[in-house]
């Protein structure tokens, strides 16, 4: 979405905001799995989102930490999982 331009870039959020970014945290059913699991998802070192928060804390404390590169899905969501389901049937 960010290629064909129907959503803002991390440039143009951090300049229409006027504020540094902290990091950037992916959208991942996994966070709400791991969480109502009782499991943090910064755990979970292959995780994306899990990276962000570490990679926010780290900056909290004072570290200079590049940010994440974002893409247009890090995860197909829910009905892309259903649909790919139904293809592959």
């Amino acid at each position: 979405m960010m290629k064909d331009g129907s959503v803002m870039d991390v440039d143009e959020i951090t300049h229409h905001l006027g504020v540094e970014l902290l990091g950037i945290v992916f959208d991942d059913d996994a966070v709400i799995t791991t969480s109502n699991k009782g499991e943090p998802i910064v755990l979970q070192a292959e995780n994306p989102a899990g990276q962000g928060y570490r990679d926010i804390a780290r900056r909290l404390e004072g570290e200079s930490v590049p940010l994440m590169e974002m893409k247009d899905e890090v995860h197909p969501s829910f009905w892309q999982k259903v649909t790919n389901w139904f293809k592959k049937g």
